[in-house]
């Protein structure tokens, strides 16, 4: 790590899409729970504290360098990494995945793979709103409105509008058309409303494939 990374705390985050394909599957059990604990982790990375259950993989593995987060003391761990200003969270996975040489190894290899263009820049709050608190503010009319938006961008191989939210993490021109359709909802309002961004995607990719437009969006 660089004397500069020492010195300066990060400044924002990027995940890979395992990421938060896992975050997805794993907040399922842990909805009270773990959004309140990542948030506390990555405000205290921001702020440069300390993170009790933090540790960095020995100097002696393959994985030195890279360090692991305990978001369930003795059970699932984030896989994580500073490049610069930035935390780049790989993944999160049972403790136990990652207890043998082998499997070690093959994290190690699939991390050190990855380039930048696997790292999607991530707005913490879309995965740490308090489940307990945040009610949809989008009316069964307006969500269906944006559901034949959607359903439009698709039908109208809007591919390139799509491509940046679902490749890119990168929301703007699809929240600026659905803005043009149902007028004063925020992003957080619309992410509510199906239960959240990697549903939202789920939604969409859905969407693509069930008008056989898979291929067309692969290819744009």
């Amino acid at each position: 790590m660089r004397l500069d990374e020492v010195i300066a705390p990060p400044a924002k985050f990027a995940a890979t899409k395992r990421f938060l394909d896992s975050y997805s599957n794993y907040i399922q059990g842990n909805r009270f729970s773990l959004p309140t604990k990542f948030a506390q982790f990555c405000q205290a990375k921001l702020d440069n504290e300390p993170v009790s259950s933090d540790y960095a993989f020995s100097g002696s593995t393959p994985l030195s360098g890279y360090w692991h987060y305990h978001i369930v003391r003795g059970k699932i761990i984030i896989i994580y990494k500073r490049a610069g200003d930035t935390i780049r969270l790989y993944d999160i996975v049972e403790h136990t995945a990652y207890d043998t040489p082998l499997a070690v190894k093959r994290l190690s290899e699939w991390a050190n793979s990855l380039t930048d263009a696997d790292f999607m820049p991530l707005d913490v709050s879309t995965l740490t709103a308090d489940p307990g608190t945040e009610k949809p503010k989008v009316t069964a009319k307006q969500k269906s409105v944006i559901d034949y938006a959607i359903y439009d961008l698709v039908g109208a191989d809007g591919f390139f509008i799509l491509k940046n939210a679902l490749e890119k993490n990168d929301w703007r021109a699809f929240f600026e058309y659905v803005e043009s359709e149902v007028p004063g909802l925020t992003e957080s309002d619309i992410f509510v409303a199906y239960g959240g961004q990697n549903r939202l995607k789920d939604f969409i990719l859905k969407t693509i494939n069930r008008f056989g437009k898979l291929q067309a969006y692969q290819q744009s």
